[in-house]
């Protein structure tokens, strides 16, 4: 039971139209003055949704999130070579949009220089270095939809595969989902009114969870994880990821990439 207001002095809403429109617009000269974008478009998006969750199990619940982001996608033309570039900065906050000439500039003369310098990769095998983002699309997709336990239910085949306490990756290697983290994947609580926590999917490399609905807690004998979501209140909460990601190790980019002789940087 509770209310929890947690944007209710930053709250997207009372922000006017013309202020976001306004800000958006005044990044646009940096994308018209760059010679080498041939085409782009800016978008501004947000929302914010307060929930208020009841239960015959005596729930009583009001919570609200918001996220608000500026959007930007490019092609580049540099001495014939085409490259579609983004830039994307997503928020809880309306003023940590402004001021970021300094980062989208940055962003272009980064992809610039690397048009100017990219050369075709030669078939083969490589090690590969993953940076943040291609990390996180990487777990969510071979690590955290395996990890949702409606998949399992009924099948076997896929509970002895990912079976808990097996062995699945590096020593160092631990997946983390949580809804705890302020942004786009914030759930304090859950469409079934579980209250978010960590849940280790993968730690120092052994199978540690899964994520659960009361259903699937139930079906496994398994603890409940707060990731029963649905898209509104008209469908049944099914199992999904909140913040999904791979926790830290302790070598830097430059020492990842200095122990390889030829490789890949996503």
């Amino acid at each position: 039971k509770g209310e929890y207001e947690y944007f209710k002095d930053n709250n997207i809403l009372n922000v006017k139209y013309e202020d976001k429109l306004q800000l958006l617009k005044s990044y646009f000269p940096i994308l018209e003055s760059t010679k080498e974008i041939k085409m782009w478009n800016a978008i501004y998006i947000d929302r914010r949704i307060a929930k208020e969750f009841y239960s015959s199990k005596g729930a009583n619940l009001k919570f609200d999130y918001q996220t608000c982001a500026v959007v930007m996608r490019y092609t580049l033309n540099v001495e014939g070579k085409t490259l579609n570039g983004k830039f994307d900065k997503v928020s809880i906050q309306f003023d940590e949009l402004k001021g970021l000439e300094g980062d989208i500039r940055k962003i272009l003369e980064r992809d610039i220089e690397f048009v100017k310098h990219a050369k075709p990769v030669k078939p083969g095998k490589y090690t590969v270095v993953f940076s943040p983002v291609a990390t996180g699309v990487f777990t969510h997709e071979s690590f955290g939809h395996k990890s949702e336990a409606d998949f399992m239910i009924g099948d076997e085949t896929m509970m002895k595969e990912w079976a808990i306490g097996k062995k699945v990756g590096a020593d160092n290697l631990s997946i983390v989902d949580t809804g705890d983290v302020l942004g786009s994947g914030f759930v304090p609580f859950d469409d079934e009114g579980t209250k978010s926590r960590k849940t280790y999917l993968i730690k120092n490399g052994i199978l540690a969870g899964r994520l659960h609905s009361t259903t699937t807690a139930e079906s496994l004998n398994e603890d409940l994880t707060g990731n029963a979501r649905a898209i509104n209140f008209e469908f049944e909460p099914i199992v999904r990821m909140t913040n999904t990601y791979i926790e830290p190790g302790d070598k830097t980019k430059e020492e990842l990439i200095s122990e390889v002789e030829l490789g890949i940087l996503v």
